[in-house]
């Protein structure tokens, strides 16, 4: 069983605790930075979850800023790095141009993880372009993948102009701040606050 919990708190905790009265190991994706006011605007189940959130204001179809959690149930043996090369040849299938950062791949709480970026010059179908920053955290009962989007100008060869240093510092700290934890010792939950 999977608990999400957009903050860690008194709630996101009760949760977990009903969870593991099952008696199966519970993991929980906890996200301490969540973005206050942001509320889900879409919610896809089955064997792959998918969740997106937008900040108030924003319409779900035409969104500027969005943070998407897919949680991929069946996904437990594949590379991290094999996410990373499809998410970079879908947008090599959506876009004019692309322009991809290094995959970086270390360990959250104990659990295989890893980063990336992708900027997307334009969308084919759209006059947008897109900035993806991406973690991947494998559990041992899934796979969790949490996207930070934003919708821009289209650009060029240079990157995006309109996404602010501060924006980019926001949203790695954000993804650096969820962490995957488990009712096991060796995947501890960080405390409520």
């Amino acid at each position: 069983m999977l608990v999400i919990c957009a903050r860690v708190d008194t709630a996101c905790a009760q949760a977990a605790d009903r969870a593991a009265q099952t008696g199966a190991i519970t993991e929980h994706l906890v996200m301490p930075e969540f973005p206050r006011g942001w509320t889900e605007s879409r919610t896809v189940t089955g064997q792959t979850e998918v969740a997106d959130y937008i900040p108030p204001g924003q319409d779900p179809k035409a969104w500027k800023d969005k943070i998407t959690l897919e949680v991929h149930h069946a996904a437990k043996n594949l590379p991290l790095d094999v996410y990373e090369r499809r998410a970079l040849s879908q947008a090599r299938a959506n876009c004019d141009g692309v322009i991809e950062d290094r995959l970086q791949s270390g360990v959250n709480n104990g659990y295989p993880a890893a980063f990336w970026r992708l900027w997307c010059k334009q969308e084919k179908d759209a006059n947008f372009g897109e900035t993806i920053y991406t973690k991947a955290i494998q559990g041992g009962q899934a796979l969790f993948i949490l996207t930070r989007a934003w919708r821009m100008p289209p650009f060029g060869d240079d990157g995006p102009t309109t996404l602010s240093r501060q924006e980019s510092n926001d949203a790695v700290s954000f993804l650096s701040s969820a962490v995957l934890c488990a009712d096991s010792s060796p995947h501890p939950c960080p405390p409520s606050r």
